[in-house]
Order: structure tokens, then sequence, then C-alpha cells
């Protein structure tokens, strides 16, 4: 009950200081490689990206849940936390905009392994207006 209270507060002093959200349709997928390229396409080609823009953050909701990146320059976004001491996970997001209007954005995650062999791997989701 207090979690549900809690997120309920949360949701409306978000959109309260909104300054707008569009919804994109994630049209291509890009991978560093075939095996993470086929894992990933199947799950997000079609779906949905919501985008919901503050003065200097951006709320991204995909198939694989929420994440808030910060303003990095105009029309870029990212954000960086390692998930263990093994890894390190960093999001970005370049948003195109026509007459203050989304029209695209591209969505990035990189991982990258901390020590031992420095493999690292990544995929981007391109989205469109629909």
């Amino acid at each position: 009950m207090k979690k549900t209270l809690f997120t309920t507060i949360l949701i409306i002093l978000f959109s309260a200081i909104s300054v707008y959200a569009q919804t994109l349709k994630v049209t291509s997928v890009n991978a560093s490689d075939d095996k993470l390229y086929n894992r990933i396409a199947p799950r997000e080609l079609g779906k949905e990206l919501t985008l919901t823009i503050y003065d200097n953050s951006v709320l991204v909701k995909t198939t694989n849940g929420t994440l808030v990146l910060k303003m990095v320059s105009e029309n870029k976004y990212s954000k960086t936390e390692s998930s263990s001491e093994k890894e390190t996970v960093s999001f970005e997001l370049i948003v195109n905009k026509t007459m203050s209007v989304i029209t695209s954005a591209n969505f990035t995650k990189y991982i990258r392994e901390n020590g031992g062999l420095n493999r690292s791997a990544w995929y981007e989701l391109k989205a469109t207006r629909f």
C-alpha cells in the first residue's frame, strides 16, 4: 500500500513538471554482433519508445522498463552505472527535433567488461514518429 501511494505521488509530481512527452515506434535495431541482434530485434522492433522530457533529464520507457537519463547537451542525454564490479553499463539517447517536435530518437546501450579482456557490446534502437 505504501509503495503504491509513493509511486502515485511520484507520478503526479513528475507529470506536473513535465515539459512534454512523445511516443515513438522502434523502426530499426543495430547491434555489435549477430547474436545480440537476434536476441534484441524480435523483442524491440515495432514496439513503443516513450520519451518524457523535463528541464534537464528525460524519462525513457521501453519494453525493458523505465530509465531516467541526464541532459548532456541540447539533444543528448546519458547515464552510466555499474551493474556489478565486472561490468559497466551506459545509456545514451540522441533526440532529433524539427520545430520543437521530436521526429526521431536513437537509444543506445553500451556494456563494457571491467578488467580482464575488456570486452564490450552495444545495441541501438532507432525510433520514429508514427
